[in-house]
């Protein structure tokens, strides 16, 4: 696996895992690379293929621990899902658990901690490309 570090005057510049930092043409690549984009490198005699793995790495790519610790421990207050963005449903577990457990005697809060405790395990047991294992945006977590 290797990352693209820089694009420079028509150029690119991947970094290989063996530490190499080798330069290609636009025509190498079968898709339209960006810095950070993780690619595979084929190489034969005369020709060379790069293709994009299907994982970014982004500076700013939220955490998949972050998401399932805060549906653990504060997931009844929506944390988990204000942190993912996804802001209605947090709203909605948040006025749930404080407006439905005071008029429920906390029943309703019991139940928002279950719900969140499900988002939780899913979020950190998810794979890669499934729903559960991106924020609102789409974006997959790191």
């Amino acid at each position: 696996m290797a990352k693209i570090i820089k694009i420079e005057d028509g150029q690119v510049f991947v970094g290989t895992a063996n530490g190499e930092l080798k330069q290609y043409g636009f025509e190498a690549f079968s898709f339209a690379p960006q810095v950070g984009d993780l690619v595979e490198v084929f190489e034969s005699d005369d020709k060379v293929i790069i293709s994009k793995t299907g994982v970014t790495a982004e500076a700013g790519a939220k955490s998949k621990v972050a998401a399932g610790l805060l549906g653990i421990f504060l997931g009844n207050f929506g944390a988990h899902n204000f942190y993912l963005g996804n802001n209605t449903k947090a709203v909605i577990q948040l006025l749930v658990s404080i407006i439905g457990g005071v008029v429920t005697c906390g029943v309703a809060t019991i139940a928002v901690y279950i719900w969140a405790l499900v988002e939780a395990i899913l979020i950190l047991t998810s794979q890669p490309g499934t729903k559960w294992s991106k924020d609102a945006d789409g974006n997959e977590l790191a």
